[in-house]
């Protein structure tokens, strides 16, 4: 993941509370990291974006990882998201 220009807190620098991984499906295979991070940080802090990929041929499966901080910035996320926001393609 190419370094942004938003300094990320590590979980351990909030509160002691735990970072929550979010499953995103139905991700277009052309979307980047990079688009995706830019995208869930207009409504939610996010510490990293994971493509699961093939492990053959590297490819995206067409969903994701989503690490938030704490459940509260999850929470946050998903209430933006969830049967709210659809993916290009």
């Amino acid at each position: 993941m190419a370094e942004g220009g938003k300094e990320r807190k590590s979980s351990s620098s909030n509160n002691n509370e735990e970072s929550v991984k979010l499953f995103v499906g139905q991700v277009p295979k052309q979307m980047t990291e990079d688009q995706l991070l830019a995208m869930f940080e207009e409504f939610a802090v996010v510490d990293e974006v994971n493509i699961i990929k093939d492990k053959t041929t590297r490819a995206s499966r067409g969903c994701c990882f989503i690490i938030c901080p704490s459940r509260h910035e999850a929470d946050k996320a998903v209430n933006a998201c969830h049967n709210k926001k659809t993916l290009p393609g």
